[in-house]
């Protein structure tokens, strides 16, 4: 009786239950044997790059990446990912072209634009993060984080009223999120609209499990508010 020989697509899918179990080892291990069965896999090469990333093997994860370009030079997402594992390793010059790259392929990538941004962020770039903020969200009306990083931007430009607009979009799709809550309570304090603010902090406040019991805490924020803002 001839014995079944595993494809590539065998391997790659038990890579894929490693990796959504955590066991990223585990995980590179499976995507190298559907490598040893086809060298020109791409999303093998892509997926054993993202599971390095987790263990932090970023210069092994951008090799992987790189391979991943060649065999496929019309897919964005190893350019994406490229730039990620760039950027926690703090190249972010070399990740913000990657970010080209791949927009260069896949304009329409939400993922990409605000990846994009980040970067510029970091470089100081906030003129070219905010309008890559913009085209992400004109994509995906949902990205709750873009939303929230543009509120930043337009904070820092003093641009309040529509900061809060921003961080009220990110709420819609993501209502729990302290950060934003607490952003756009800062951004109606600028406004003077005080109870606004309060409101908005206090439950920023609720929603932090690191803050449950701590009402101490809220007090004494509350107070160098008020300090802050006169009131």
């Amino acid at each position: 009786m001839s014995q079944i020989t595993p494809t590539d697509g065998d391997y790659y899918d038990i890579g894929i239950d490693h990796y959504e179990h955590g066991h990223y080892d585990e995980a590179i291990k499976s995507y190298d044997l559907a490598l040893t069965v086809n060298r020109e896999d791409s999303d093998a090469w892509i997926r054993r790059g993202v599971a390095l990333g987790e263990l932090g093997r970023h210069d092994e994860a951008i090799a992987s990446y790189d391979t991943a370009t060649r065999v496929n030079p019309f897919a964005s997402a190893p350019w994406r990912n490229r730039g990620i594992s760039l950027c926690e390793i703090g190249r972010f010059e070399e990740a913000l072209r990657s970010f080209d790259e791949a927009l260069t392929i896949n304009p329409e990538d939400p993922e990409a634009l605000y990846c994009h941004a980040v970067t510029c962020t970091r470089l100081g770039l906030d003129s070219e993060a905010l309008l890559s903020l913009e085209k992400a969200v004109a994509i995906d009306t949902d990205y709750s984080d873009a939303w929230f990083s543009i509120g930043v931007l337009l904070y820092k430009q003093a641009r309040y009223e529509k900061a809060v607009e921003s961080f009220d979009s990110a709420i819609r799709t993501d209502p729990d999120s302290p950060e934003t809550l607490n952003n756009r309570g800062l951004a109606l304090g600028k406004l003077c609209r005080y109870d606004d603010a309060f409101a908005s902090i206090d439950k920023g406040h609720g929603m932090d499990p690191e803050c449950a019991g701590h009402e101490d805490e809220r007090a004494l924020k509350k107070k160098w508010l008020r300090e802050l803002w006169g009131v």
